[in-house]
């Protein structure tokens, strides 16, 4: 579980790599393989629960960088994130991250990997 006022600085990556206790040496790419990884091993995909967006340091800043990280999250086998429904601007993420609604509503908190 990541919080939304974890968030203060940084790549959302980067705050992810730090709250599971990976080092400053592990890049993007190795988190991403290594969590996938995981999820290969154990036959479940690797979810992380992001909970108040709204609530971080500087919100409006989840306009431009979601759509980004959900992006690089799109290419790792076996992982999901969550935006947890009492996040108030969840759906507003969700849709400007896709450019348009979900097709279906259970779907509006949840980011999936496509592989």
């Amino acid at each position: 579980m990541v919080f939304g006022d974890d968030f203060s600085g940084g790549e959302p990556w980067e705050v992810i790599r730090t709250k599971l206790g990976f080092g400053g040496a592990v890049g993007r790419d190795e988190l991403f393989e290594c969590l996938s990884a995981c999820a290969y091993s154990t036959g479940l995909p690797f979810v992380i629960f992001i909970d108040a967006l709204d609530e971080s340091p500087n919100a409006a800043r989840w306009k431009d960088k979601l759509p980004e990280f959900l992006a690089q999250l799109d290419c790792i086998p076996n992982f999901w994130s969550v935006f947890p429904h009492e996040t108030r601007i969840a759906t507003w993420l969700w849709m400007l991250a896709f450019r348009g609604s979900p097709s279906n509503i259970a779907d509006l908190t949840v980011g999936r990997s496509k592989r």
